[in-house]
C-alpha cells in the first residue's frame, strides 16, 4: 500500500472543480454571481457552442484591485467573509472563494479588471497550470473569458451534452437570475446572436419585497406577458420571514415542478422545504401529478439560514423550516380559497380546462336571494338506490339544513387544520356563490352532470365532485361528523404490504380519532371492528388501503397533511357517485347543504366542480 502523500495544488483544484463546475451553466452561475456581488448594474454573457467552446462574462461592477492579482486564483481567497462567524449571516451570492480557482483549473482562463479609482487594472491568465499577471487598461469593471472547458480533463468533457442542451441550461439559470435581480440589466448572446436582453427595472431594489407591480413587470419580461397576466399575486409574512409570489390559479398547471421557481434572499434554490410548502398550499386544488406555476421570493434573516449546505448552494438549511413551510402554505391557501380565480356567471367564460386569467375584472355581487327554491323539472323518478345523498346529508350531525353552522366557522372540537392566516382583504374582488335559490333544475346528463338554468345562463355541476367537496368542507369544520363510529357485525381482516403496515402504525391515532377501530393481529394483517358512520355501507378494505396509500405519498407526513389526506379520502368514498340517480328529495338536500359551505369550486383532489356557460357563450355556439 502506498504511503500518504500531499496532492499538488493542480490536482486539488481539479478535484474541487468536480464539485463547483458540472457543466457550462455552472461556470456562468459562478461568474455572474461574482458580478452581482461586485455591484454590477449590467452584465453581458456571451457563449459559443453552448459555453463548451467559450464563455465570456462582462460587468460594470467595482472591479478587482491590482494589489490582489496574486490572490485572484488562489483557492478559498475571498473578499466576502473574514471569519467563520460570517458563514452564519451570508448576504452575498458567493462567499467561499473557490469559483475562479476551480474554473481556471479546467479551462484556458483569462480575467481583465479595472477599478474607477485605479490608474491601471490587471490582467490574469491561466493555462496548463501556469498563471501570468500583467498591468492592463480598459473598460471599467471585469471581464472573464473561459475557453475550452474540460479540455484538460477529457473524461469530464465527454459527459457534456450537445451545444443546444448546454445553452438551454445556461439560459434557464440566467432567466432565474433575471427574475431574482430586477435591478440588474442582463444580456445573453449565443454564437454571435443576441438571444435575450432584460433591461433593469429602474424602481427595483437589490432585494425585496418587490410588490405586485414590479414582480408582474419582471415576469412579463422574462417568462412572457401571457404568463404574467394569468398568475395571481400572493403575500404573507410572520416573524420568520416575508414571502411573496405570483402563483397560478387551479386549472393552470404543468406536468413537472420545473416552473416552480423559489428564491431566498435573492438566491435561486431548489429546496424541498419550500417546494412542499407550495404543494401544501395547493392541497385539494391540484390533480395528482400536476404542479403549479410559481415565482416566489422569501426574505428572511440570513442568520436563520445555512446556505453552505450544498456544493452548488441550491439547497438550504432553515433553522425554522417547519414555520417557513407553514408561512408559504398559509399564504397560498388563503389566496386560493378567496376564489378570485374561479369562473363568475355572466362573464363569457371559456370551456377550456384552464382557469381564466387572474387579471380579469370580476363583477361585484348584486344578488339578493329570494325566499324559496325553484325546482321546476324534477319529473324524472329516481331508480332504486341506497339513498346516498339523502342519507348522508340528513343523518344526525351530517349537516342537515336545521343543523348547518355558519359557513367557515369550525366547532370547538374541529381538527387543527391551518386555514388562511388572515381573511381576504375587503378590497379584493370576491367571487359570489352560485344563486342556489334562483336555479331551475333542468335534469341530469348521464347521471353524472346536473344541469341548472338561471337568468345568466346554464350551470353544469359534476355531482360526485360537488358532493365530495361539500362533505370535505363539513368534515374539516365539524368534528362531530367524523367522530361518529359504527361497529361492524363481523370483524373484517385485511392483508397489508409492509409499507402499508408502517403507515397504519404511524397514523393509527388519527384513524381512531376519525372513527376507525382497528389493530394489528400479526405482522401483515389488521382487524377492523368499527368504521366511521359515513363509510358504513362501503368497501372498507378498499377505502382503508386508499387512505394508507395517500399517507405514503412523498409529501412530508405532517399532522395537518395526514388529516387532509384522510378526510379527502373519506369524502371521496362517501359521496354520491357518477351514475347514481338523484331524486327530488336528494337533490334538494344536496343544494341545501351547499349553502352551508363557503368553497366548492374544485373537489379535494383538484377536479373542477362546476362550469358556467353564459347566455352569450351559448349564443356564440349557434353563430348568434
Amino acid at each position: 500500500m502506498q504511503r500518504i502523500q500531499r496532492l499538488t495544488a493542480e490536482v486539488v483544484n481539479k478535484i474541487a472543480a468536480g464539485e463547483v463546475v458540472e457543466r457550462p451553466a455552472s461556470v456562468v452561475k459562478e461568474l455572474v454571481e461574482n458580478a452581482v456581488d461586485a455591484g454590477a448594474a449590467r452584465i453581458v454573457v456571451e457563449l459559443e457552442s453552448g459555453g463548451c467552446k467559450r464563455i465570456t462574462v462582462s460587468d460594470d461592477g467595482g472591479g478587482i484591485s491590482p494589489a490582489d492579482c496574486e490572490l485572484v486564483l488562489e483557492c478559498h481567497a475571498t473578499s466576502k467573509i473574514d471569519a467563520a462567524e460570517d458563514l452564519f449571516a451570508i448576504d452575498t451570492l458567493g462567499f467561499r472563494g473557490e469559483a475562479l480557482s476551480a474554473i481556471s483549473a479546467v479551462s484556458r482562463f483569462s480575467l481583465f479588471s479595472q477599478r474607477p479609482e485605479d490608474k491601471e487594472g490587471l490582467a490574469v491568465s491561466h493555462s496548463d497550470g501556469k498563471t501570468t499577471t500583467r498591468p492592463w487598461r480598459g473598460a471599467l469593471g471585469t471581464t472573464v473569458n473561459v475557453e475550452d472547458l474540460f479540455a484538460n480533463i477529457p473524461a469530464r468533457r465527454k459527459f457534456l451534452k450537445t451545444s443546444e442542451t448546454e445553452y438551454a441550461h445556461c439560459s434557464e439559470w440566467l432567466q432565474a437570475l433575471a427574475l431574482s435581480q430586477p435591478q440588474l440589466g442582463l444580456v445573453l448572446s449565443h454564437n454571435g446572436k443576441e438571444k435575450a436582453n432584460w433591461p433593469a427595472c429602474s424602481d427595483a431594489k437589490p432585494q425585496g419585497p418587490f410588490g405586485e407591480g414590479l414582480m408582474r413587470s419582471r415576469v412579463a419580461a422574462v417568462l412572457g406577458a401571457q404568463v404574467a397576466a394569468e398568475l395571481m399575486y400572493c403575500k404573507q409574512n410572520n416573524r420568520y420571514g416575508l414571502w411573496e409570489g405570483l402563483i397560478s390559479p387551479p386549472g393552470l398547471d404543468k406536468p413537472s415542478s420545473r416552473r416552480i421557481l423559489n428564491f431566498v434572499n435573492g438566491r435561486w434554490v431548489k429546496d424541498r422545504i419550500l417546494l412542499h410548502g407550495i404543494l401544501r398550499g395547493y392541497h385539494s386544488h391540484l390533480l395528482k401529478g400536476r404542479y403549479p406555476i410559481v415565482v416566489a421570493f422569501l426574505q428572511s434573516d440570513p442568520s436563520l439560514i445555512d446556505v453552505n449546505a450544498h456544493p452548488a448552494k441550491t439547497e438550504l438549511r432553515f433553522q425554522y423550516g417547519a414555520e417557513v413551510q407553514s408561512l408559504i402554505a398559509e399564504g397560498i391557501r388563503g389566496k386560493l380559497r378567496a376564489a378570485e380565480w374561479a369562473e363568475e356567471p355572466g362573464v363569457g367564460l371559456e370551456t377550456s380546462s384552464a382557469a381564466p386569467p387572474a387579471t380579469k375584472q370580476l363583477r361585484p355581487s348584486a344578488y339578493v336571494p329570494p325566499a324559496r327554491v325553484t325546482t321546476q323539472s324534477f319529473g324524472k323518478a329516481p331508480r332504486s338506490t341506497t339513498g346516498k345523498a339523502s342519507s348522508l346529508l340528513s343523518s344526525k350531525g351530517s349537516g342537515a339544513a336545521s343543523e348547518l353552522s355558519e359557513p367557515g366557522v369550525a366547532s370547538e372540537q374541529a381538527l387543527p387544520l391551518a386555514g388562511p392566516a388572515e381573511p381576504p382583504s375587503s378590497s379584493s374582488p370576491q367571487l359570489r356563490p352560485p344563486p342556489w335559490q334562483e336555479l331551475a333544475y333542468l335534469g341530469s346528463l348521464a347521471d353524472c352532470y346536473l344541469m341548472f338554468q338561471s337568468g345568466e345562463g346554464l350551470l353544469l355541476i359534476d355531482q360526485h365532485a360537488f358532493h365530495e367537496r361539500i362533505l370535505y368542507e363539513r368534515l374539516i369544520s365539524n368534528s362531530e361528523l367524523w367522530a361518529q363510529s359504527q361497529r361492524l357485525m363481523i370483524v373484517e381482516a385485511i392483508e397489508l404490504r409492509d409499507d402499508q403496515v408502517v403507515a397504519f402504525r404511524d397514523n393509527k391515532p388519527v384513524l381512531e380519532r376519525l372513527g376507525f377501530s382497528a389493530k394489528l393481529i400479526n405482522a401483515s394483517t389488521i382487524e377492523i371492528a368499527a368504521v366511521p358512520t359515513l363509510l358504513a355501507d362501503k368497501d372498507i378494505a378498499f377505502v382503508l388501503e386508499a387512505i394508507l396509500e395517500r399517507c405514503l405519498r412523498e409529501e412530508p407526513a405532517t399532522g395537518e397533511h395526514v388529516y387532509h389526506e384522510i378526510l379527502s379520502t373519506l369524502a371521496c368514498h362517501a359521496a354520491v357517485r357518477s351514475g347514481d340517480t338523484l331524486g327530488e328529495i336528494e337533490l334538494k338536500a344536496l343544494l341545501q347543504e351547499a349553502k352551508g359551505v363557503d368553497f366548492f369550486h374544485n373537489c379535494p383532489h383538484g377536479r373542477r366542480v362546476l362550469r358556467w356557460l353564459s347566455r352569450d357563450k351559448i349564443a356564440s355556439l349557434f353563430d348568434r
